[in-house]
């Protein structure tokens, strides 16, 4: 697996001011979730628009039929839980 030195996503997400939809698959081997999650808790501002997902079945891959229902809705609602 090749890793990219030196980027934290996270600089960019503090940056961005429109609400934000993190979505994580619970069994992900490429990414450590808990560290993550703790991350986004810790990093971002209490009051920020942020809402996670945590798909608990899924690994890296994502795709599901109710996720595109999911995100479809939070986008209609302008990025409410």
């Amino acid at each position: 697996m090749r890793k990219i030195i030196g980027y934290d996503p996270l600089n960019f997400w503090k940056e961005v001011k429109a609400p934000k939809l993190f979505i994580f698959g619970g069994q992900d081997t490429q990414v450590v979730v808990k560290k993550s999650l703790h991350r986004l808790e810790n990093e971002l501002k209490k009051n920020e628009n942020y809402t996670v997902l945590l798909l608990n079945p899924n690994g890296h891959a994502l795709f599901r039929d109710d996720v595109c229902d999911f995100i479809a809705r939070w986008v209609k609602e302008a990025g409410k839980p």
